[in-house]
């Protein structure tokens, strides 16, 4: 079976673009939170079974470095690395700095939705 196309609920789309743009998530970066709008895509989803049913944004913790430069335990360096490939992509590779800033970006977004719904948030 295929899947549905992954559609981002236009109201909850805005609402956590302005939440997350004016959370700056980069320590030493104003304005945007590290925002970058991306394209539509043909690409499927399991979670677009989800938007089907409930109000729904799909974001993409970004990452998008041609030459990122990891660095190991013992702390050799490991890169160049192209960090630009897609998650289902076996030449994925993860940099594991930016999941903080998925954490702190997700637990912001879930503390302003408590708000909302207790009725003192925007």
């Amino acid at each position: 079976d295929a899947y549905p196309p992954t559609v981002n609920d236009p109201d909850l789309y805005q609402w956590v673009e302005g939440l997350v743009k004016n959370t700056s998530a980069y320590p030493g970066e104003e304005g945007n939170g590290g925002v970058t709008r991306i394209s539509p895509t043909m690409g499927g989803e399991d979670f677009s079974f989800i938007t089907e049913k409930v109000p729904s944004v799909f974001l993409v913790l970004g990452q998008g470095e041609k030459a990122w430069h990891g660095v190991d335990d013992e702390g050799v360096d490991f890169g160049p690395i192209d960090t630009t490939v897609t998650v289902h992509n076996s030449k994925f590779v993860l940099n594991e700095g930016v999941l903080i800033h998925g954490v702190v970006m997700h637990a912001h977004l879930a503390l302003e939705k408590l708000k909302v719904l207790r009725g003192g948030g925007r």
